[in-house]
């Protein structure tokens, strides 16, 4: 498995770099992208291993179908810490964020974790336990926001018009702020109703929203340091 994690990290240097090699890298990462994208699912390491490529590999989404979605698969974080926090009920989970590729997943993940009701098949495909899509529709129960949007305590009322702060579903994980390692979410009411279909990005990649309901003093404690971020 190492060797080949190391053969592709060769072929994506190569394509991502100009060079001699780039024209043949180019044309083997058309054949050979499947294969990268089905063991950066099903083996954390693999992935971990090559996510440094990942900003070079997004460079080329528009021009390659497989820079797209190889560059989705390095950006899918393993293990990361996360808060969510609903100001308005004072409820907060924390844990760790692993094999989700996109915030609509999330979203569903982070429903069940706060005991919104979830049909289990769709947290099935959500988790990567059940086929990769459903005929079923998704309703989303927030506006998700970074922890940024925090004024007083409290979040703004949803506006279409003020939107800087928002967690977009269309986004991923990755790129939502974190607070010294943590990456925070704030649950808001929503602007309107979002929905979706049931699926999941990629087939083979499993999806864990590892999460426990935090104490009121500790989810006012990370209210606190939301807080203090916001002024410094």
């Amino acid at each position: 498995m190492a060797t080949y994690v190391e053969q592709a990290r060769a072929l994506l240097e190569a394509a991502t770099s100009p060079g001699p090699e780039r024209g043949a890298a180019l044309a083997e990462l058309e054949r050979a992208w499947p294969a990268i994208i089905q063991i950066c699912s099903v083996d954390p390491a693999s992935r971990l291993a090559l996510a440094d490529l990942q900003p070079a590999v997004a460079e080329l989404e528009e021009e390659h179908e497989w820079a797209h979605w190889i560059a989705l698969m390095l950006a899918v974080l393993h293990e990361a810490p996360f808060v969510a926090i609903e100001p308005s009920s004072g409820k907060a989970v924390g844990g760790h964020i692993s094999g989700v590729s996109e915030n609509f997943q999330l979203h569903t993940l982070l429903m069940d974790a706060f005991g919104r009701p979830v049909d289990p098949g769709v947290l099935a495909i959500a988790r990567g336990d059940g086929p990769q899509q459903g005929d079923q529709e998704v309703a989303g129960a927030w506006n998700l926001y970074t922890y940024r949007a925090l004024r007083d305590g409290r979040l703004p009322e949803p506006d279409a018009s003020q939107s800087e702060e928002w967690i977009w579903n269309e986004g991923v994980p990755a790129v939502i702020p974190a607070i010294d390692g943590t990456r925070v979410i704030l649950l808001g009411e929503p602007l309107y109703e979002r929905t979706w279909n049931a699926v999941r990005t990629f087939a083979g990649l499993r999806a864990t929203l590892d999460a426990s309901a935090l104490s009121e003093q500790d989810a006012r404690a990370w209210l606190d340091r939301i807080a203090a971020a916001d002024v410094n």
